[in-house]
């Protein structure tokens, strides 16, 4: 029997997810584009997701079940084989998709042919769904995009739709956490990723986010992923630069020398291959140069800001020149008392 492949798999993982998964489910069923599977891993849950998930009757859901609870990455990965639609749409099983989210998506990529990897924006609601703030704005420019990629995620993962060749080309997930980060990075290096300026979803914050209760344990995650994009881009990659590519000011190793090399070499880097474009990754690079000065700088801020090729006139501004002169004069006197 031949089946008719759907234009898009909405891919959702499920672990013990009882209490938000049937408001999850919904929110796709209630599309408004239609022309989709929902294919739902249930990775061995000891609650009632299995009992929920067969309470559906709508011949688009297509649910596999893991024997035990494999993880998040072995569970996403498994779309690599069983998704059957052109596209792959993240669902988390705790969050909501608004009505239009996929037909904005599917829009986009008709649009875009050259288009891999498309996010949007996302709302915040609590445990009884009330909407409790935003998300920090995902990024639009893809430029801009592109650039603060390098720096810290610049997508919201359940808003996420990707082409399923490309998905398959890059090997799915492949680390044990921040896993969606290093995907979109390597993605992002071969071709074109956007951010939508609507919103798609509805993240939903409560106590078992993993953002919350694995925090540590991701942001550490995120140093050989670092290190994986440092030496794919032929430059040095030592700790202490994964450590500035990964959250600059939590580290007490590491010198501002070592922010003056890695910042060189970005901008160095990018004159010869033109990877970035080159006034969105200059004036970036400064403002976190700058931002190093302020935190680790010490009596030598005011020298060290004109550093070339770091330093551009036109990103600097009068205040703040006078906050790195500040800075200067208060090490000096503060180390001669």
């Amino acid at each position: 029997m031949n089946i008719i492949a759907p234009s898009v798999t909405v891919f959702m993982a499920a672990y013990n997810a009882s209490k938000y998964i049937e408001v999850a489910v919904k929110s796709i069923l209630n599309q408004t584009y239609q022309d989709f599977e929902l294919l739902i891993v249930n990775d061995g849950s000891t609650d009632d997701t299995s009992e929920i998930l067969k309470s559906f009757k709508d011949e688009r859901i297509r649910i596999i079940n893991n024997v035990e609870n494999k993880g998040l990455t072995y569970t996403r990965n498994i779309a690599l084989k069983e998704a059957r639609g052109q596209f792959i749409a993240i669902m988390d099983s705790d969050d909501m998709s608004y009505p239009n989210r996929l037909a904005i998506q599917i829009d986009a990529f008709n649009d875009k042919p050259h288009l891999a990897l498309y996010g949007g924006q996302a709302k915040m609601i609590d445990e009884n769904q009330k909407e409790i703030g935003f998300i920090e704005e995902s990024e639009t420019n893809p430029d801009l995009l592109k650039v603060k990629l390098l720096f810290h995620n610049t997508f919201v993962h359940s808003s996420v739709m990707i082409r399923t060749s490309i998905f398959r080309e890059f090997g799915g997930y492949q680390e044990p956490f921040a896993e969606d980060y290093d995907l979109f990075l390597r993605i992002a290096q071969k071709y074109a990723v956007g951010n939508s300026s609507e919103f798609f979803v509805a993240y939903r914050w409560h106590g078992s986010n993993i953002s919350r209760t694995e925090g540590e344990k991701i942001v550490k995650q995120l140093l050989p992923i670092k290190g994986k994009l440092l030496k794919k881009i032929g430059l040095k990659s030592t700790i202490s630069q994964q450590k500035i590519l990964t959250n600059p000011y939590l580290w007490n190793d590491v010198s501002i020398y070592e922010y003056q090399e890695l910042f060189r070499s970005l901008l160095l880097y990018n004159k010869q291959e033109k990877t970035f474009d080159d006034q969105i990754l200059e004036e970036i690079i400064f403002d976190k140069w700058y931002d190093a000065l302020i935190h680790l700088g010490g009596a030598n801020s005011a020298k060290l800001f004109f550093s070339k090729p770091i330093f551009k006139w036109r990103y600097c501004t009068f205040k703040k020149l006078r906050k790195i002169l500040k800075k200067s004069i208060k090490s000096i006197i503060k180390a001669r008392k």
